[in-house]
């Protein structure tokens, strides 16, 4: 309240001053650590970590989709390849923390089988593949028969061999080639007559 005096018509006149206070909270930034795992394989089983939130109240509340819907959980799992919108929420004043991530498609690593052969029948030849990553082989029944980029077979019939490749995400893919096994024939003889004599002409 303040009081103010004319001195001129010695009239004292009050003036009134209403003074309203507001006490104003001020939040520190909201920040966060984003980190992704890319999808591999063609499959959705990408992920999103959000870690080391600070700022704010000290309570926070996520979104991957921009806001649209908000948890409380930090990890997500299952995610197919796109763009994804962070947001990290805290209660009173708005503050928030954005950040977009991409996740991109990790393709699988591709294997390449050799080329067919062709054996006698007791013969064996080695069959080969290539590719970045591991190899396994399996025969026309299924039956794993060795590792390696190439191996040594002794089909007693045709046979198509399967060469498996597991890349380092754990991708497979598998080519084939096959062994054609060509019989041995029969050796066969004629005689002119059914006597033989030493040292002549039969």
């Amino acid at each position: 309240t303040h009081c103010i005096s004319s001195a001129a018509s010695d009239v004292y006149k009050r003036q009134v001053f209403d003074i309203a206070a507001y006490l104003v909270d001020v939040y520190p930034a909201v920040n966060a650590t984003v980190s992704v795992s890319d999808p591999t394989c063609g499959l959705n089983n990408g992920g999103i970590d959000i870690t080391g939130s600070i700022g704010g109240d000290g309570t926070y509340s996520y979104s991957i989709d921009g806001g649209t819907n908000f948890q409380t959980q930090t990890s997500y799992t299952g995610l197919a390849p796109g763009s994804y919108d962070i947001v990290v929420s805290t209660n009173g004043g708005g503050c928030e923390y954005l950040e977009t991530v991409t996740l991109t498609n990790i393709p699988a690593e591709t294997v390449t089988a050799g080329a067919d052969e062709a054996i006698c029948e007791g013969d064996a030849v080695t069959i080969t593949a290539s590719g970045s990553g591991s190899i396994e082989w399996f025969d026309g029944g299924g039956n794993s028969i060795g590792t390696g980029a190439s191996i040594s077979v002794s089909p007693t019939t045709t046979t198509t061999y399967d060469a498996v490749l597991t890349d380092g995400n754990g991708c497979t893919d598998t080519d084939q080639l096959t062994v054609t096994v060509n019989p041995v024939n029969d050796a066969t003889f004629s005689y002119s007559s059914a006597t033989l004599c030493l040292g002549g002409a039969n």
